[in-house]
């Protein structure tokens, strides 16, 4: 990939550091993630999309290849970015959240950021995943997309409860 976007340019352990983070030449969609979060809140079930015709129809999954307590470790330290890092802003009563915000610079001059959150809810008994982008934010911004997030949460508690109630 690197070689043919980059004129020949070799891959190189810096290349490994910032794709590890999200950074370089990752790129994904919000779709992409949330199925990601999606297999972590499930156990390692990996919803596969279909255009859904039955509301009665059951959900389809893939299973991966990892085990139960890799994916607690992960879902415990998603809970975590919300209890005390990065995601406090989700830290909301009336819903228990796990979720992991991302920042990425865009352009040369990286003046701009596109700022992600990808979570699940609840907590405890996972029915939703979620992926939010705000695409171009300011460089200074940290917190555009879990805003949106957290406000569509509180409004949920207050119009919709029963779909954060665990099932």
């Amino acid at each position: 990939w690197k070689s043919e976007k980059f004129g020949g340019d070799p891959w190189r352990l810096g290349d490994t550091y910032n794709t590890s983070i999200g950074q370089y030449g990752f790129q994904v969609t919000p779709l992409q993630v949330a199925r990601a979060i999606a297999a972590i809140a499930n156990g390692g079930r990996l919803p596969i999309l279909a255009l859904v015709l039955d509301e009665d129809a059951a959900p389809v999954f893939d299973t991966l290849p990892f085990g139960g307590g890799e994916l607690q470790v992960v879902k415990e330290g998603l809970r975590e970015g919300v209890l005390s890092g990065t995601v406090q802003a989700l830290n909301i009563p009336d819903v228990s959240v796990a979720a992991k915000t991302g920042t990425a610079q865009v352009g040369t001059k990286k003046l701009f950021v596109n700022s992600w959150v990808a979570g699940f809810f609840p907590f405890e008994s996972p029915r939703f995943a979620f992926a939010v982008v705000m695409e171009r934010g300011p460089q200074a911004n940290l917190i555009g997309a879990p805003f949106v997030v957290k406000r569509f949460l509180e409004w949920m508690a207050t119009e919709a409860p029963e779909y954060l109630a665990p099932k």
